[in-house]
């Protein structure tokens, strides 16, 4: 299994909170590139809700990225450069759309730097990576980054997929844990 589902009973209130955030006090949607680091302290002073659910499951964010996937896309299939399971989180327009992760060979790999300076690794081969399974992004997950995968969104939205992926300090925690 490549994520697992954490129960936050409230996250659809947090996720509108969010989306507000974003819209209101950032360049995301501006700047139209898909991975977009955010200031995580100014959203956890912002949101308190949030702030307040890490502190209950004792875990203390090192970093929050939002991902801006645009509408009708299949993205491509790249693996992230973390090692630590990560939360990603749903924010707006994620319903129908999905995360397909897959298995790749690591002589199918290739390194990527993005326009923010981000780092991931690319796959050279698409056809070469095999499926393995799909996340529809309903609910915040824990997954595991370092597993190939891509964004499918739903072709039913004119407006990007908005998501959020946040990086623990403290990551091998038990509620991060992924069989």
């Amino acid at each position: 299994m490549n994520y697992k589902f954490i129960d936050i009973p409230n996250h659809e209130l947090i996720s509108e909170k969010i989306c507000h955030h974003i819209l209101n006090k950032t360049d995301v949607i501006k700047d139209s590139v898909m991975w977009n680091w955010i200031n995580h302290f100014q959203l956890l002073t912002d949101i308190p809700e949030i702030a307040q659910l890490f502190k209950q499951l004792t875990l203390e964010v090192e970093r929050i990225a939002i991902i801006n996937a645009p509408p009708k896309i299949i993205g491509n299939i790249h693996i992230d450069y973390d090692k630590v399971p990560r939360f990603l989180w749903p924010i707006r327009n994620c319903r129908g759309s999905f995360t397909n992760f897959y298995d790749v060979d690591t002589d199918n790999i290739i390194n990527h730097t993005g326009p923010k300076g981000d780092k991931s690794f690319h796959i050279r081969d698409v056809e070469k990576a095999r499926y393995v399974e799909s996340l529809e992004l309903i609910a915040p997950v824990v997954f595991k980054p370092w597993v190939a995968h891509n964004v499918v969104t739903n072709p039913v939205y004119t407006t990007s997929r908005l998501s959020m992926t946040i990086k623990f300090k403290n990551s091998k925690l038990d509620i991060l844990n992924i069989e």
